[in-house]
């Protein structure tokens, strides 16, 4: 089971969050209405903000759904790449030393 969601599942939702705010400002009654056209303004614009900052990054940002916080994750992350990074210096060692 994974303890990862990708953060793009949300981006079909912002999509269509901002799909929905351009749909309803031509309903009559929102085009007479001026605070519900700025708040659906406002609202697709922060959905926006917030797609445009998920695809700022070089890869995928994830979500952690298992246990901890924020700091004991990364503390977790960052003993993992330490081990990983350690093990693979040693089966270099080992590689290296029996093609001598």
């Amino acid at each position: 089971m994974a303890r990862f969601l990708r953060v793009g599942v949300f981006r079909d939702n912002l999509d269509r969050i901002i799909e929905l705010c351009s749909d309803l400002q031509v309903e009559p009654e929102v085009s007479r209405n001026a605070r519900v056209r700025q708040a659906l303004d406002e609202i697709a614009d922060l959905a926006l903000g917030i797609k445009e900052f998920m695809n700022s990054f070089q890869s995928e940002p994830l979500i952690w759904t298992g246990r901890g916080d924020t700091d004991e994750v990364i503390a977790m992350l960052e003993s993992l790449v330490a081990a990983a990074e350690s093990a693979g210096r040693v089966l270099r060692k080992a590689w290296e030393g029996r093609e001598a």
